[in-house]
């Protein structure tokens, strides 16, 4: 019997969790760790930034599709991983043993590499349903009493977005995603996301290539 960890919960851990479950052995264990009890679909984020969702509408709880399928679920998130111990110390103290390891954690948002950048400095993410929901509000006051806008990109930034948004004839929200603040206002617009690694154009080149696949075989 193995037990098979899957660190993290977002869109590479949650489609890794369910096709380990499919492909191990029906005496192995599956066990998925995340920082958070829910699934947020970041693609998204940008609708509820605009107010055409809400959270709850882009937002799943993880525990029960979890449970359906057999899948243990541990929503308090890994401080530290000891590879040569073969284990995880989780945030509340305690720690979880692995035979195999999924290290599917997504992108570290890296504001600080900036001075006066992110949600609270400067600027407005919308890299996190939070950070979309505060950006929301702020748009609203910015549309009540505008004003002048800075709009500009931040060097070196890249997608951390699936093929669900980079696929499309826009394009990704490339390289250091635009970063919208406000001059001689309070009150900065939306903008996307920090320095986080671009895998933009290979997502591109696959979603394309699956479009056409799911066009021939209708």
């Amino acid at each position: 019997m193995a037990h098979i960890v899957v660190l993290g919960a977002g869109i590479g851990g949650i489609p890794m969790a369910y096709e380990m479950k499919e492909l191990a052995r029906p005496e192995d264990r599956i066990t998925v760790v995340s920082n958070s009890n829910s699934f947020q679909f970041v693609p998204s984020n940008p609708w509820v930034a605009v107010g055409w969702r809400k959270r709850e509408d882009i937002t799943v709880p993880l525990a029960e599709p979890f449970a359906r399928k057999g899948i243990a679920f541990t929503p308090v998130g890994c401080r530290q991983v000891r590879p040569e111990e073969n284990r995880l110390e989780l945030n509340d103290g305690t720690s979880l043993d692995y035979d195999q390891l999924v290290i599917a954690t997504g992108p570290e948002l890296a504001f600080d590499e900036i001075e006066g950048f992110g949600p609270q400095a400067n600027t407005i993410s919308i890299c996190h349903v939070d950070h979309a929901v505060e950006a929301a509000e702020r748009w609203e006051a910015f549309c009540r009493d505008p004003g002048p806008l800075v709009i500009g990109a931040v060097q070196g930034a890249s997608c951390f977005g699936p093929a669900y948004e980079s696929a499309t004839p826009r394009g990704c929200w490339n390289r250091r995603c635009a970063s919208v603040t406000s001059s001689g206002s309070s009150t900065p617009a939306p903008t996307a996301s920090p320095p986080t690694r671009c895998m933009s154009r290979r997502w591109t080149r696959r979603a394309g290539k699956r479009r056409r696949m799911w066009s021939k075989a209708a």
